[in-house]
């Protein structure tokens, strides 16, 4: 287990934080450790959004389904609120943050949802607002598990690009 996590810190460039992918593979699908890989994309297809990072990983239960909200657990909450500026940790904290989010197009309908971001007293934080929307129109089901990866457009607004990875 040490080897492979010191072989891991190898592929890393020495400034940057142990818990993101390697940057050799920001743009990439194919690259070796890309926590995880989706095993619905060959190998070589270009990500086609500017320096994605990946956020989260969520293997979807029927809670995800029966209310329009996905919570965001343990290290994709912590990866995500680092992903956001002060300004908008704030509104995420207080209000709610929009969040535009894109359904990867190998696997989903490659649309353009305006999904709510919102952490509450308790410590959880959802992705509300259009997600049954996203969830109806992708058909996904229980078991299915949806990767978010986040990006700043040219504008500087984070976004989100969803993949899907079907259960078998």
């Amino acid at each position: 287990m040490e080897a492979t996590i010191s072989q891991r810190r190898l592929t890393r460039s020495p400034n940057q934080d142990p818990s993101l992918p390697p940057k050799s593979i920001t743009n990439l699908f194919d690259a070796p450790n890309l926590p995880p890989q989706n095993p619905n994309h060959g190998a070589g297809i270009q990500f086609p959004y500017r320096s994605p990072r990946f956020i989260f990983s969520k293997e979807l239960t029927w809670t995800d389904f029966g209310v329009n909200r996905v919570l965001i657990t343990g290290r994709g909450r912590q990866r995500l609120m680092g992903s956001l500026t002060p300004g908008e940790q704030r509104r995420v904290e207080t209000d709610y943050l929009r969040v535009m989010a894109t359904v990867d197009a190998d696997q989903g309908d490659d649309a353009e949802y305006e999904l709510r971001l919102k952490r509450y007293n308790s410590g959880h934080m959802f992705l509300r607002n259009q997600w049954r929307n996203l969830v109806d129109r992708n058909g996904l089901i229980p078991g299915d598990s949806v990767m978010g990866y986040g990006y700043r457009n040219d504008n500087g607004q984070f976004r989100l690009v969803i993949q899907v990875v079907r259960r078998n």
